[in-house]
C-alpha cells in the first residue's frame, strides 16, 4: 500500500503567482513553520494571491477592484506558503476557475497542488480512461495510476514537486474533472499499489501500445 500526499505541478498556471477565489474558511499557511491564518471573506474581496518578493518572502494580497497587501500577524509570510481549506480550493487559471482538493502552494514561482494520494487519483483516472468503462478496468487503472504516482514521488525526493499534470507524467484535472464512477474505483482500491522487488513498480501506461503491456 501507499499513503501520504503528493506534490503536483500545475503547468497551466503560468502567471508566476497563485490566485484563488475568496471563500469562507480559506486559510494560508507558511510551509516551513506550519503557522496558519484564516483569511477574511469580506464580500468585496474576489481574489487572494500569493506572490514572491525580491527579499525572498511571500507576499499575500487581496483584490477588491484593486490589489492590496495583507499581512497576517502584521508581517509578510516567511518562505514558501500555500492556500488551503476544508473541502476544495478554487484556482484562477487561464481566464477560468479550476477546483482542487488539498492545498495550492507557491514555490519556485510555480503553482503546486499538495494533495492526498488517493484524492489525487480521483483527478487522474477519468482523464486517463473513460469512467464509463467496466468497473474492473477502471479499478485497474486506479491501481496503475496510484503506483505510477508512488514511483514518481520516490524518484524525486529533492525536487519541489513529485509529478506534473500532463502526459509527460499523468494527466490530472483536480476536483473539476472527477467522476462519481472513477471516484468509486479509487475508493474501492484505496492505498493499493503494485510492488516490484519491494518498491512501487514503474507502471507506465499508454493509449497506443498496440495491444502490448
Amino acid at each position: 500500500t501507499a499513503s501520504g500526499s503528493i506534490r503536483v505541478l500545475l503547468t497551466a498556471d503560468t502567471d508566476n503567482d497563485v490566485r484563488v477565489v475568496r471563500s469562507t474558511g480559506l486559510r494560508v499557511r507558511e510551509v516551513g513553520t506550519g503557522t496558519a491564518y484564516t483569511l477574511p471573506a469580506y464580500e468585496g474581496i474576489t481574489t487572494w494571491r500569493l506572490r514572491n518578493t525580491v527579499s525572498g518572502a511571500t507576499a499575500l494580497d487581496y483584490y477588491d477592484g484593486t490589489w492590496h497587501v495583507y499581512k497576517p500577524g502584521g508581517k509578510p509570510l516567511a518562505g514558501v506558503a500555500e492556500f488551503f481549506k476544508a473541502g476544495n480550493v478554487s484556482l484562477r487559471v487561464g481566464g477560468g476557475v479550476r477546483v482542487y482538493r488539498g492545498a495550492l502552494r507557491l514555490t519556485n514561482t510555480n503553482t503546486v497542488n499538495v494533495v492526498g494520494l488517493d484524492d489525487y487519483i480521483k483527478g487522474v483516472v477519468p482523464r486517463e480512461m473513460p469512467a464509463s468503462w467496466r468497473v474492473a478496468a477502471v479499478r485497474a487503472q486506479a491501481v496503475a495510476a496510484r503506483t505510477y504516482a508512488a514511483f514518481d514521488r520516490a524518484a524525486h525526493t529533492t525536487r519541489y514537486y513529485d509529478t506534473c499534470d500532463t502526459t509527460s507524467c499523468q494527466v490530472y484535472g483536480g476536483r473539476s474533472d472527477e467522476d462519481a464512477r472513477s471516484n468509486a474505483a479509487a475508493d474501492a482500491t484505496a492505498g493499493k499499489v503494485l510492488h516490484y522487488q519491494g518498491r512501487p513498480a514503474f507502471t507506465q501506461f499508454s493509449s497506443s501500445s498496440g495491444g502490448w503491456l
